[in-house]
């Protein structure tokens, strides 16, 4: 907006008034993020408040402390992500400042005509171009991410197998477990004299 209304700023014109327009922006979206993750969380600080829970403990848990890192580097993007758009901005709109009393060189016309579509297609479908590089891109971080899961599923697998195999059953459990277990005829049944006997000095 502020190059077509101002074509002839340079860079630093142009970066400047980009910072003074996102300065609100990085306030406000900012502190959104940290309300929202607050808010997420909120259910999980009122019952461990409930619990009366140390702070530190509440802090260190791991929902309370996956909200906070969350918030924190949610924040630290969108406060990271004004500058640089602002530079790059900046840098792809400012135009080119020649030395002063320079002409510019011509280009040769088979260059200018073979360039020129270029660069006009470019500015005009480059939204189109980088949709599939942003599609590639997630979808590569997607594979990652799947390799990594399926990685952790086969640890958990093994770590199963493991534990099943290294776990061998005592030799008087299974007698012991057989002795104690009730059969399905047998009814339960209150004694009240073996209460009795166990506790002397029960009332009532």
């Amino acid at each position: 907006e502020v190059h077509l209304r101002r074509p002839e700023l340079g860079r630093r014109e142009l970066f400047e008034s980009g910072m003074h327009v996102g300065r609100d922006t990085m306030g406000t979206m900012s502190n959104t993020l940290i309300l929202a993750f607050a808010g997420g969380s909120l259910g999980v600080l009122v019952t461990y408040y409930a619990y009366q829970l140390p702070y530190l403990q509440i802090i260190n848990s791991y929902g309370v402390g996956i909200e906070i890192m969350q918030g924190i580097s949610g924040s630290m993007g969108i406060i990271l992500t004004v500058p640089i758009v602002s530079a790059a901005s900046a840098t792809w709109m400012a135009p080119a400042r020649a030395a002063e009393g320079a002409k510019p060189l011509p280009l040769p016309r088979r260059i200018e005509r073979a360039v020129s579509p270029a660069a006009g297609f470019l500015k005009k479908y480059w939204k189109l171009l980088a949709a599939p590089i942003c599609i590639a891109v997630l979808v590569l971080c997607a594979g990652k991410l799947y390799r990594v899961f399926s990685a952790y599923a086969q640890g958990g697998r093994e770590y199963e197998a493991v534990r099943s195999s290294v776990e061998t059953p005592q030799p008087g459990a299974a007698a012991l477990s057989d002795a104690a277990a009730p059969t399905a005829e047998e009814k339960f049944r209150f004694d009240f004299g073996r209460l009795a006997a166990q506790n002397p000095d029960a009332v009532g």
